[in-house]
């Protein structure tokens, strides 16, 4: 069973908690810090998004932070925010997501997606 702490420091595969989280609610953090971005899922539903901000504040993310529920359909991380610090963009999480080859492509935040995104609703630019 995974430590909070577990989550926070990687020892816990981000492809396997996206993969056991498809189609319910979790508590996330996602950061950026000086040594990149991170991304916390708790697919097991043990920890509260307050826990996840506490424990986020002890980390190098901390002065850049979005923390609270998500939900994962197919390729889309959807989450809804409780805590943030500073901007988080859709567009970051997406970013994050492709540097790590992770199978979720698509970020939303509160019901925004990234610009990107929006082009290929239709109506965007054509190649």
């Amino acid at each position: 069973m995974p430590t909070i702490k577990n989550y926070f420091n990687g020892k816990v595969d981000l492809d396997e908690a996206l993969k056991r989280a498809k189609g319910r609610q979790c508590a996330f953090a996602f950061g950026i810090g000086k040594s990149g971005s991170m991304l916390v899922l708790d697919y097991r539903n043990e920890y509260t998004t307050a826990k996840f901000e506490k424990e986020l504040k002890k980390t190098d993310y901390k002065s850049k932070y979005i923390v609270g529920t998500a939900l994962v359909d197919g390729k889309i991380i959807q989450m809804k925010s409780e805590f943030k610090k500073n901007s988080i963009k859709p567009k970051d999480v997406k970013d994050y997501l492709a540097e790590n080859k992770l199978k979720v492509t698509r970020a939303v935040i509160d019901g925004k997606g990234s610009e990107e995104d929006e082009d290929q609703k239709g109506g965007g630019k054509k190649k």
